[in-house]
């Protein structure tokens, strides 16, 4: 790329968008909660002290004090470089472009190189220390977290005759016995004020709770519908604090590589897999009406798209060329986790049983995101002697869409 001035260079790597700029920095296992991503720092390491708002594209770690700012303080803060400094700013902006300004260069002596080097060098071994103390920790929660989710699991019971069927069956899925899901009378929702650390209750609901399983079958966690409690739908819950239309369906434990094994034999022959649990019991339910035995099937649902594919191992452009406006207000190409899965990262493991496995594809989700995610999916489940198939819901519609109206 030219550009024709050095503030034109300096705009574009001011520009650039600040997710994008910290998994090349090396960002990694950032969560979604509310309206952040969280996790490690990128320089110091932790677990959940750095945080970046993507609507403000600005950044923050907690540590020591706390560290903040654009997609150039992100990578002085990484680099052991002062962006207040003129020959950092320059160096960073290097960086960030890949390529030196049209009519400067930044000029660093091998002494100073050596010193920032050194300097890093000892921040990266401080990490390092704080970042095994802080996966500890983590672990510890995780495994305290898992257990929480087993001790709702456990106050479930079968879905027949619930408020859990009667919204399933609203749903046009009537055939419920055998189902591995549970109702639960009272499951707390919870959500993070905006400044105030962890989370709050702000109400309980009844709810339909799935056990989440790793590639072994060990409980990891609990996937929960939250039910309203006078009609059969989805609970309408709204954030105290900014009055947005808060997610009905929770995760609590852990989820990476988990999977909803909602019905059929522990080792099935057969494998059907959508990312809800609406969309694969929708097929399941289609397959009964057409007298279709099922008794050698496993029904799985992979909870969400990212996690049915793994893990990728590059970003790429959106095929169409979708955008998005910077904060800047240039419109910029959005990019999609690839369609090769990086396969040194785990992802859902199927049973050596399976013959064959069909992995279902909504039509109303992004088109390039879902191709990209599925075909993850198929590679990571592909093998010899095993046939693995991909099936689309029509335009605009999932699967459950088409057994509740056909003509949609």
């Amino acid at each position: 790329m030219t550009w024709l001035s050095f503030d034109d260079w300096v705009a574009d790597a001011r520009a650039v968008n600040l997710v994008e700029i910290a998994g090349r920095l090396g960002a990694a296992g950032l969560k979604r909660s509310g309206r952040e991503l969280v996790g490690p720092c990128p320089a110091c390491g932790g677990v959940d002290r750095f945080s970046i708002r993507e609507d403000r594209q600005i950044w923050n770690c907690g540590h020591q004090g706390g560290a903040g700012g654009d997609a150039v303080a992100l990578v002085g803060h990484v680099r052991g470089l002062d962006p207040r400094n003129a020959r950092d700013f320059v160096l960073i902006c290097e960086e960030i472009n890949g390529a030196p300004p049209p009519d400067r260069r930044a000029e660093e002596t091998d002494a100073e190189r050596s010193e920032r080097e050194a300097r890093n060098a000892e921040r990266a071994r401080e990490a390092e220390t704080r970042s095994a103390a802080r996966e500890a920790e983590a672990s510890s929660y995780r495994d305290a977290e898992i257990r929480r989710a087993l001790a709702i699991w456990e106050e479930g019971y079968r879905l027949d005759g619930t408020p859990a069927a009667a919204y399933l069956a609203a749903r046009g899925i009537v055939h419920v016995a055998g189902l591995r899901l549970r109702f639960v009378e009272r499951v707390g929702y919870f959500v993070k004020p905006e400044l105030a650390k962890g989370f709050v209750k702000i109400g309980d609901h009844p709810a339909m709770v799935g056990a989440i399983a790793d590639g072994e079958g060990r409980f990891r966690g609990i996937h929960i519908t939250h039910l309203d409690p006078e009609r059969p739908a989805k609970a309408s819950i709204v954030h105290p604090e900014t009055g947005e239309i808060q997610p009905a369906k929770k995760v609590r434990g852990s989820l990476h590589g988990g999977v909803l094994r909602l019905a059929g034999p522990v080792a099935p022959r057969h494998l059907v897999s959508g990312e809800g649990i609406e969309t694969t019991l929708a097929v399941r339910e289609a397959l009964i009406a057409s007298g279709r035995d099922i008794a050698e099937i496993g029904f799985w649902a992979g909870i969400s798209l990212g996690n049915m594919g793994g893990a990728a191992t590059e970003t790429v452009a959106h095929p169409l060329g979708a955008t998005r406006t910077d904060k800047a207000g240039r419109e910029r190409v959005v990019r999609l986790s690839g369609p090769v899965p990086d396969r040194t990262k785990p992802g859902i493991v199927i049973p050596d049983s399976v013959t064959d496995a069909l992995i279902l594809g909504d039509g109303d989700s992004d088109p390039a995101t879902t191709e990209f995610a599925t075909r993850r999916c198929a590679a990571r489940w592909a093998r010899p002697g095993r046939t693995v198939r991909r099936a689309w819901a029509r335009d605009g519609a999932d699967f459950n869409d088409m057994i509740r109206d056909p003509s949609a």
